[in-house]
């Protein structure tokens, strides 16, 4: 540890607030909840006099740390600011004031970011069932930490929060990125046209759901990896959790993918069922489970493969799959429903003017997203260097921020 930081329990920087308010009959009183791993609060219902079992509530201060004891175990702690001041959390949430003069409290809500602190409170939970181990007020503040000078902690604060700026900025940019790219899809798949041909996906494209699960888990002598819903998302193709099971020569000349399949998550929600990925050389050779339905085009020189990704792409966004799908919290789209979807196709032409359009703007998201995680990355590294005192800011800092 450098000199000048402080080594001592957490209890030495704050108090547990005493103050509490009754609650009266009638009257409602806001309530946030505090999310894992620091991320912050979130707004609950209110507590009404008369409907909740609470008899006191503790009202909410700016720049006071919060902690919901039940769970501690995910690290559901942060410091609170102006915008949460008049909320009001029940008894499962320890509050406590924190010595300004020792201890910065957005330091402190950089140190609920930290993961050693995180396994510093799951070291204290007690309790023998996971989802209900708890960490005591008292407990909490035995959590040794390491602070150092408030000079310091404030030239910190100030780093990371100069990140954060950025961090934020990066995040807007790809939101734009995005809804750009939407707008123009949906410009160019919904202006149609006297050459368009109206069909559906069974006609244009050869529609299969996978293979169903073999009733033994024991692989037998032609075990291959396959391709499930859990694998498929917005990002595309996960292969770090691929599992495998038997196939017969026949079964896997009908459920491998070829370069250029798009394949659909066969069921979920509205926000999950339909999700397209599609296929390129890391993933061609792979089954698919019946949890996944595979469409690959009949004819590319009347739908492009890579056209036909896109068109189905748009489709989910729009929620074209969750409309024609059986089912309420469960929904199944099944390969007939799926044969039987509608699309529009344009001239083969106008199918790679598209393609090549699109996928101009996937990659300026795919660079937005990059940078952004990059950054991210960089965060968590320089916090960590920050917090551990492997690195000193220097003082000539506060003359080049005072200048800025």
């Amino acid at each position: 540890m450098r000199d000048g930081w402080d080594a001592a329990p957490l209890g030495k920087f704050i108090k547990q607030s005493k103050k509490k308010v009754k609650v009266q009959i009638g009257v409602e009183y806001p309530a946030i909840g505090v999310m894992m791993e620091g991320r912050g609060f979130v707004t609950r219902p209110p507590f009404v006099g008369g409907k909740t079992t609470y008899k006191q509530l503790t009202p909410i201060e700016a720049n006071q740390l919060v902690l919901r004891s039940i769970t501690a175990w995910e690290a559901p702690i942060q410091v609170t600011t102006e915008k949460h001041s008049g909320f009001h959390v029940s008894g499962v949430f320890p509050v406590f004031d924190i010595d300004s003069s020792m201890l910065n409290p957005k330091f402190l809500s950089l140190l609920c970011r930290y993961e050693p602190f995180w396994e510093s409170m799951r070291e204290r939970t007690v309790g023998s069932v996971l989802r209900r181990k708890t960490l005591s007020a008292s407990a909490l503040m035995e959590i040794p930490i390491q602070i150092p000078p408030l000079p310091e902690q404030k030239r910190i604060v100030d780093l990371i929060s100069s990140v954060d700026s950025y961090i934020e900025a990066l995040q807007q940019q790809l939101e734009s990125a995005k809804r750009s790219r939407n707008a123009v899809l949906h410009e160019l798949l919904t202006t149609g046209g006297d050459d368009w041909v109206e069909t559906t996906l069974g006609e244009a494209a050869e529609v299969i759901m996978g293979r169903q699960l073999s009733p033994s888990k024991k692989l037998g002598t032609r075990p291959r990896p396959y391709i499930r819903a859990a694998n498929i998302g917005s990002w595309g193709i996960n292969l770090e959790d691929i599992y495998e099971m038997d196939f017969t020569k026949i079964e896997e000349e009908r459920f491998a993918c070829q370069v250029g399949d798009t394949i659909l998550v066969e069921g979920g929600n509205e926000k999950s069922v339909g999700c397209p990925a599609l296929i390129t050389e890391k993933e061609s050779g792979l089954c698919i489970q019946n949890t996944v339905i595979r469409s690959r085009s009949r004819n590319s020189k009347v739908l492009d493969p890579n056209f036909q990704y896109h068109l189905l792409r748009f489709m989910f966004w729009r929620g074209d799959f969750a409309q024609l799908c059986a089912g309420t919290t469960i929904m199944h789209l099944g390969q007939k429903r799926a044969e039987i979807v509608p699309i529009a196709i344009p001239p083969l032409g106008d199918q790679l003017h598209i393609v090549d359009t699109i996928s101009k703007f996937d990659s300026a998201v795919t660079y937005s997203e990059e940078t952004l995680n990059s950054a991210k990355s960089l965060r968590s590294g320089l916090l960590s260097d920050l917090l551990s005192g492997d690195h000193e800011i220097p003082a000539s800092y506060d003359k080049v921020m005072g200048a800025a």
